[in-house]
């Protein structure tokens, strides 16, 4: 599978890409995540880790999937570690598109990302 997509005790959803993203894997990609979004609210968002550390090429309907992604109300933030110069101007330009650019993080290590998230939730909990 080029990806890895679980949920933790932690209730952060953790996602690492694995290779090159093409059509196929989105669409695979869609139907795990499904599983996840499907218990999810606006009120009660999923948070997601992205290890983008073995990732590769991310083909035009890939971004577009992306973009269009990050406009659902029951994601909430997403914290990205170990990405790319490359990975990170992509990430950047697809969510100003979108703009949601307020929803994406980029951290050198995964708890400094996971403490970020957990508060990012804690504070739209409060609301």
């Amino acid at each position: 599978m080029p990806y890895e997509l679980y949920m933790c005790d932690d209730d952060i959803l953790h996602l690492a890409w694995i290779g090159n993203i093409d059509g196929d894997v989105i669409r695979a990609y869609k139907k795990d995540v499904e599983v996840y979004l499907a218990n999810a609210t606006p009120e009660r968002q999923i948070y997601t880790l992205i290890d983008a550390a073995r990732d590769g090429k991310f083909t035009a309907e890939a971004r577009r999937y992306f973009a269009e992604m990050t406009k659902d109300p029951r994601l909430g933030r997403f914290a990205v570690i170990n990405a790319s110069r490359t990975s990170r101007v992509m990430a950047t330009f697809l969510l100003k598109v979108s703009r949601r650019d307020e929803v994406m993080r980029f951290f050198d290590n995964e708890k400094t990302a996971v403490a970020w998230l957990k508060e990012e939730r804690e504070k739209a909990e409060m609301k």
